[in-house]
């Protein structure tokens, strides 16, 4: 033990700890229930398609696909935990998946130019985020998955241009 004097003449006594022999433990992570995240958003795209249905887009930016409320385009959940779920691209290649699943007898059989417009809501269920004592969200492994059960296209229009 080491005998200090300070300013005021108190003495003091301070014991210097040893140091630990194994590290702290820490609880571990809770993994925090399923959230949902949805995407919704009007489409307006010109679009060729072919004798077999299929369809290619003439504006491959995928600018449709973006976030309208986010500087980046991405699409966050609406509540805590606060994730990014997609970003344009994947918006756009889910919405083919659930256009093509769901929605195949609404493609027009002709072969042609067409403008595409509707609305759609894709939903995803995203699990696999940790909530740790220090209430920190981590997402190191979190998983995300269209739910094609949940998601919707509405109002499918094929206008031919």
């Amino acid at each position: 033990m080491k005998l200090y004097v300070s300013d005021s003449e108190d003495i003091q006594a301070w014991r210097v700890p040893e140091p630990l022999l194994e590290p702290p433990e820490y609880d571990e992570p809770i993994e925090v229930d399923d959230i949902e995240g949805e995407a919704e958003f009007d489409f307006e795209i010109s679009v060729a398609v072919d004798e077999s249905g299929g369809i290619d887009e003439y504006d491959q930016t995928n600018d449709w696909g973006k976030n309208p409320n986010d500087s980046k385009g991405e699409w966050d959940t609406w509540d805590r935990p606060f994730v990014t779920f997609a970003d344009a691209d994947k918006i756009c290649e889910d919405f083919f998946e659930v256009l093509f699943n769901i929605y195949s007898d609404s493609i027009p059989k002709e072969a042609g130019d067409y403008t595409m417009k509707g609305e759609a809501s894709l939903k995803y269920i995203i699990s696999g985020i940790q909530f740790d004592s220090d209430e920190e969200y981590h997402t190191e492994y979190m998983e995300i998955g269209l739910d094609m059960k949940q998601s919707s296209i509405s109002n499918l229009e094929f206008i031919p241009i």
